[in-house]
C-alpha cells in the first residue's frame, strides 16, 4: 500500500512539472501573451474633399506591450466601387506643421500618431481605405472612407437673349454665355448643349439655333453640328464665352403664317466629365 501511494505521488509530481515547464516555455515565446496593436481613431480633414485637392489623415494608435508598431494606409480594393477609376496616390506619412488642422492633436503625442496626405482622384465618388498596424506578431486593420466631390460648372448669361424673336431672315438674334469650372487642374472638360424646347409643339418652321464661336478662346472650344460645344478648361478662374445665334431661312419665313406665335424655352446645359450639370433657362416667344 505504501508503495502504491509513493507511485501515485511521484506521478503527480511529474505531471505538475510538465505543466509548469509548458507555461514557462509559452511565456518565453511571448506570442500567446502579446496583445495586438490598437487603432484608436481617425481624424480626416475633410471627410469630403473636392477632386484634385489634398486631404489630411491622422491616425491614433497604441500598443500595450510597448512594441514598435508599423502603420500603413492602402486602398481597400474589395470595397471600392469598380465603376470608379482607381486613380490613387497612396497617402504619404509626413510631419504636420503649425497651421495644419491636425497639428495640435499630433503634437500632444507624436509617438502614437501618424499623419498622412492623400491627393484626391480626378473622379468623384466614395474611396475606401484600409489602415493596418502591425507589431511583428499581430496585425490590426481598420477601414475608413473619403468622399471625393465634383462641383458643377458655372454658367451665366454674358449677354442675355431678347424675350421676342422674329421669324425673318433679316433679323439675327445673338446671345453669349460664359462658362467656368472651379475644380482644380490639371484640366477639366465641360460640354455645353444648346436646346430650343417648343412649349406648344406645332408643324411650323421655327428657324435655327446654334453655337458659333468663342470670344477670345477659340482654341479652347470646339463646336459640332449638334449644337454642342466642348470646352477644355485649363484655368479654373478663366471665363470661356460662347456665342449663340438664332436665324430663319427665307424658306422658313415664307412658310410661316403671318399670325404665327409660340413660346419656347431656351435651355443651355453644361456638364463636366463627372456628369455634374448646371443649367440656365430663358423663356422666349417666336412669332412672324
Amino acid at each position: 500500500m505504501r508503495r502504491c501511494f509513493f507511485f501515485i505521488g511521484f506521478t503527480l509530481l511529474v505531471i505538475l512539472g510538465l505543466f509548469f515547464s509548458s507555461c514557462i516555455e509559452n511565456k518565453n515565446e511571448l506570442t500567446p501573451d502579446n496583445s495586438s496593436p490598437l487603432i484608436n481613431k481617425f481624424d480626416l480633414f475633410p471627410i469630403q474633399i473636392i477632386r484634385y485637392n489634398t486631404t489630411t489623415i491622422l491616425v491614433k494608435y497604441n500598443d500595450y506591450d510597448g512594441d514598435n508598431v508599423e502603420m500603413a494606409i492602402v486602398p481597400d480594393y474589395e470595397k471600392n466601387d469598380t465603376a470608379i477609376p482607381t486613380v490613387y496616390n497612396s497617402p504619404d506619412e509626413y510631419i504636420p506643421e503649425p497651421g495644419d488642422p491636425v497639428y495640435d492633436e499630433y503634437i500632444k503625442d507624436p509617438t502614437h500618431h501618424k499623419a498622412y496626405h492623400w491627393f484626391a482622384s480626378s473622379a468623384n465618388g466614395r474611396y475606401w481605405f484600409k489602415a493596418t498596424a502591425t507589431d511583428g506578431n499581430f496585425t490590426t486593420e481598420s477601414v475608413f472612407s473619403i468622399i471625393v466631390l465634383s462641383r458643377p460648372p458655372d454658367i451665366y448669361w454674358e449677354s442675355e437673349p431678347f424675350n421676342s424673336w422674329t421669324i425673318n431672315p433679316t433679323v439675327n438674334q445673338q446671345f453669349e454665355i460664359s462658362v467656368t469650372d472651379v475644380d482644380e487642374p490639371p484640366t477639366t472638360t465641360v460640354t455645353a448643349k444648346l436646346l430650343l424646347i417648343e412649349d406648344f409643339p406645332d408643324t411650323y418652321p421655327d428657324g435655327q439655333i446654334w453655337f458659333d464661336k468663342a470670344t477670345g478662346n477659340a482654341d479652347a472650344i470646339t463646336i459640332d453640328d449638334s449644337y454642342t460645344a466642348t470646352i477644355t478648361i485649363n484655368d479654373p478662374s478663366k471665363i470661356y464665352s460662347i456665342i449663340g445665334y438664332y436665324n430663319a431661312s427665307a424658306e422658313d419665313s415664307a412658310a410661316t403664317p403671318i399670325d404665327y406665335y409660340n413660346t419656347y424655352t431656351l435651355k443651355i446645359l453644361v456638364t463636366d466629365e463627372c456628369n455634374n450639370e448646371n443649367t440656365i433657362l430663358k423663356q422666349i416667344t417666336i412669332s412672324k
